[in-house]
């Protein structure tokens, strides 16, 4: 059943508390959404939580300070960057099955028949730093190009120039719901893997807000579309892959 479903039953029930339903419903999500991706034997407990809390979110919010967010990236990139940013020695065919579960993550939420409003923030030093070959690099930023006009996705670009901010630290998702029964999600990603944060609305309002003020300066639109095409011309010249 749904989250929304499994609330209203819970509350039938007479539980109320909001702890309890939030773990019921954590239940619920790896139930239903574990189904294509159990055979993977590389995803840890926190990045299953993750996938389960973003397949039914009505609204997420990405931000990315030095490399482009793994829902927008190429498959190329998202094989460079995962091979290149990790800290541990890698077994024959666990990078492939991760890049494989990004690209999953993406088909599924960009899929037409699903209702979500997506918001990445990209900060603009991000389009220039080189992960992988230079090919990858311009394949990745047309994909960028593509997803300025995409009405599934709302692509904004924070010039370099806005002064420092707590994003800075370090990536985070912000991952709401529609039902305010269902607590929202905050995740972190970094060495040590996904951190998924519940039962913090002071921590997830303070996010929440600085995704607010990151939109406000962000460049949306024709100013978006020509970052993304002034880094392009620093990758389309001759310098071998």
């Amino acid at each position: 059943m749904s989250p929304e479903e499994l609330v209203a039953l819970l509350e039938a029930f007479g539980i109320a508390d909001r702890a309890r339903i939030e773990a019921f419903v954590g239940l619920a999500r790896a139930a239903a959404e574990r189904i294509w991706w159990v055979t993977n034997k590389y995803l840890p407990d926190p990045y299953i939580e993750l996938i389960s809390a973003e397949a039914d979110a009505t609204r997420i919010t990405h931000f990315h300070p030095t490399f482009v967010p793994g829902l927008l990236q190429t498959r190329a990139y998202a094989t460079a960057i995962t091979l290149e940013t990790t800290l541990k020695e890698m077994p024959a065919g666990m990078a492939e099955e991760l890049v494989e579960v990004r690209m999953q993550r993406q088909a599924e939420l960009l899929a037409e028949a699903r209702s979500v409003e997506f918001l990445v923030l990209i900060d603009e030093t991000a389009l220039r730093r080189r992960v992988g070959s230079a090919a990858t690099m311009r394949e990745q930023l047309d994909q960028l190009v593509a997803f300025v006009d995409n009405d599934r996705v709302a692509l904004a670009i924070v010039p370099r120039v806005v002064d420092s901010h707590p994003g800075l630290l370090g990536a985070f998702m912000l991952l709401e719901y529609h039902d305010s029964r269902i607590g929202n999600v905050l995740c972190f990603d970094g060495p040590l893997g996904n951190v998924v944060v519940r039962s913090r609305p002071d921590l997830i309002a303070a996010y929440r807000a600085l995704a607010e003020r990151l939109l406000r300066v962000g460049l949306i639109g024709e100013p978006a579309l020509a970052s993304i095409q002034a880094a392009q011309r620093e990758f389309a010249g001759p310098r071998p892959d």
